[in-house]
């Protein structure tokens, strides 16, 4: 369960990318000062390209995204153990 008691089963994340952002001129330090978690709109990229995107997925999916995308296993599983304390690497092999 997460913390509005939904199954992690049904939670679904909106959308999950993998883009390379590249930024020119004023927009470097516009983008550097910038964060998501105010809320405001970030600066656009002068230049960008999707590596990776998906929409509507389940948010268990991100977990076997991670390991098919990413090659470091000792990485991974520590992501996993911090990100998601409540399940383990064992019940992900299963």
């Amino acid at each position: 369960m997460d913390s509005y008691d939904t199954p992690f089963e049904q939670v679904r994340l909106n959308h999950l990318d993998l883009a390379i952002n590249v930024y020119q001129g004023d927009s470097i330090l516009e983008r550097m000062t910038s964060t998501l978690t105010t809320g405001k709109r970030i600066t656009d990229a002068t230049y960008r390209t999707h590596i990776f995107r998906a929409d509507s997925i389940m948010f268990s999916d991100l977990l076997e995204i991670a390991f098919i995308f990413f090659k470091s296993e000792t990485m991974l599983k520590e992501w996993v153990e911090y990100q998601f304390e409540f399940r383990t690497i064992e019940t992900l092999d299963s």
